[in-house]
C-alpha cells in the first residue's frame, strides 16, 4: 500500500503551522508537503519556516517530508535571457541544497508559461544535474493554463534527465471546463516523481476534498499507478471545505479519502 501524505498547512485558516504535525501524524498519515521559503524574506505570520526547523518538527512526531514546493513563478523568470534569470536560479540550487541537507527528496516547481530558450533549458539541466549529485528530484507541476501545462511537456521532453520529472496536479488537470483533462502521469514517460490530490468542480481550483467534485479518481490513479507504482498519496488541501469540522476530525476525514485513492492504486498496481 502507498504511503499516505498531506500538505502540512492543510488549511489556511489554521494557526501556527506547528500545531498541524502531532495532529498529521495522529490522524494516521505518514508524511507531509512542506512549502519552501527563502530565509531572505520569511512569511510574516509564522516563526516556523526554515526547512530545518520542519524537518525537525516532522521527525518529532515520527513524520517524513516527501517535498517541498519552491517559491512560486520562478520558472517563468529562468527562460530570459538577461540578469532577471540570475536570482531565482541561484534561489533554486540553495533550495535544492537545503533539500538535500534536511533529506527531503524532492522539490516541486512550477516551470512558467514563458517559450523554451536555450538559455532557459540549460539552466533546468544544470539545476537537474545539480539535483542528482544531492540526491534531489525536481518536479515540475502542471498548473491549469494549458500553456503551462505544454511548457511542462516540452521541458521533460528537451531534459532528459533522470532528475527531472513531473509533480502531476490532478485538481489543475480538471480545472478546466474548456478542455478535457491530459493523461499526463502517461505523458511523464515514467519520470512521475510526486502528486498532488485534490477534487474541484471541474471550472476552478478549489483544492477540495477528493469525492467532493468532478474528478475520476479511478482513472486518474490508474494513470497514476501504471507510472509509479511506489508515488506517495498526497492531498493538497488548501481550503478548508468542511467548516463544521475540528482540524483533527477534518484530518481523519482526509486520512480516509486518503485511503480510498491509495486502495485504487494498489488495485491498479496489482491488475
Amino acid at each position: 500500500m502507498p504511503l499516505l501524505a498531506i500538505r502540512d498547512r492543510f488549511c489556511d485558516a489554521g494557526g501556527p503551522v506547528a500545531q498541524n504535525y502531532p495532529l498529521i501524524a495522529q490522524a494516521g498519515f505518514d508524511g507531509v508537503m512542506i512549502e519552501h521559503r527563502d530565509p531572505l524574506h520569511p512569511p510574516k505570520q509564522d516563526a516556523i519556516y526554515r526547512t530545518s526547523q520542519k524537518a525537525a518538527l516532522a521527525k518529532a512526531n515520527g513524520l517524513r517530508i516527501f517535498c517541498a514546493h519552491a517559491s512560486y513563478m520562478l520558472g517563468s523568470e529562468l527562460m530570459d535571457n538577461g540578469e532577471k534569470a540570475d536570482a531565482p536560479f541561484h534561489y533554486m540550487m540553495d533550495c535544492l541544497r537545503d533539500l538535500s541537507e534536511n533529506e527531503v527528496p524532492v522539490m516541486v516547481a512550477h516551470a512558467g508559461s514563458e517559450a523554451l530558450t536555450p538559455k532557459g533549458m540549460d539552466r533546468f539541466a544544470r539545476l537537474a544535474a545539480e539535483g542528482q549529485r544531492l540526491g534531489v528530484r525536481i518536479a515540475l507541476e502542471n498548473l491549469r493554463d494549458r500553456g503551462e501545462v505544454m511548457q511542462v511537456i516540452a521541458l521533460l521532453q528537451a531534459v532528459r534527465s533522470p532528475y527531472l520529472g513531473l509533480c502531476f496536479d490532478a485538481g489543475h488537470n480538471n480545472a478546466n471546463a474548456d478542455l478535457p483533462p491530459l493523461d499526463l502521469p502517461a505523458i511523464a514517460d515514467q519520470r512521475l516523481f510526486m502528486v498532488h490530490l485534490h477534487d474541484n468542480d471541474g471550472k476552478s481550483d478549489q483544492h477540495m476534498m477528493p469525492y467532493d467534485g468532478t474528478i475520476d479518481w479511478a482513472v486518474t490513479m490508474r494513470s497514476v499507478a501504471k507510472a509509479n507504482r511506489a508515488v506517495p498519496i498526497l492531498l493538497e488541501l488548501v481550503e478548508r471545505g468542511h467548516a463544521e469540522l475540528s482540524p483533527p476530525d477534518f484530518l481523519a476525514l482526509a486520512y480516509a479519502r486518503a485511503k480510498k485513492l491509495a486502495a485504487l492504486h494498489e488495485e491498479a498496481v496489482c491488475a
